[in-house]
């Protein structure tokens, strides 16, 4: 799609913040799932901002990472405890965590990706190019399902550090782009890599 998303790392931190602080009156799971849902909802917002102004999607999601990573930092100091301990934090299992989000993000990107291929779509912020309700419409399905995998990844994460703190998921935008620009897909407006090998290179 030529698009990238730069507030992954920041919804890492707020899911591990939140797990923290629903964890101690719902149980650390429902906060888990509770911490996931808000993060599909971010990645939803995403790409509704993206669809509706056709901003490119660097600029929208830098902007959001920088708000949620604020936030983030805001809930912490709300406690006056900085990172903050989980109790029964065995509840998680990140071995297991990490495979399912693997297979699932396999199984929900190729869709897409088959979908998006047969479509034609690419993301641009030309007005005269993909004016339909669908070109509005990808940017969501795209954002969201890039905030499901880094709320699942939030939740892997915390469930090994023990601690709900702002600081998880700083530099992982970096680590992101860097491991996409390696293996090949070509990002920019209107990019779009013509094999699938850029994106087997990636994983």
């Amino acid at each position: 799609t030529g698009a990238f998303d730069l507030s992954v790392g920041s919804i890492i931190a707020i899911t591990s913040v939140t797990i923290a602080t629903l964890a101690p009156d719902l149980g650390v799971v429902l906060a888990a799932v509770v911490a996931v849902l808000a993060a599909l909802f971010i990645g939803f917002l995403n790409g509704v901002v993206v669809g509706l102004t056709r901003i490119h999607p660097a600029i929208i999601t830098l902007g959001a990472a920088a708000l949620l990573r604020g936030i983030a930092f805001a809930m912490t100091r709300m406690g006056d405890i900085g990172p903050m301990r989980i109790e029964d934090i065995d509840g998680i299992n990140p071995g297991i965590l990490n495979w399912v989000t693997l297979f699932l993000t396999l199984i929900l990107a190729a869709g897409l990706v088959y979908t998006l291929s047969r479509s034609g779509y690419r993301w641009s912020s030309s007005e005269t190019e993909g004016q339909g309700l669908a070109s509005r419409l990808w940017p969501v399905g795209l954002f969201t399902l890039s905030g499901l995998v880094a709320g699942l990844a939030g939740v892997s994460i915390t469930g090994r550090v023990g601690v709900g703190t702002a600081e998880v998921g700083s530099g992982f935008e970096v680590i992101a782009i860097g491991v996409a620009l390696l293996g090949g897909v070509a990002v920019g407006r209107g990019a779009s890599s013509q094999t699938g090998l850029a994106i087997v290179g990636t994983l």
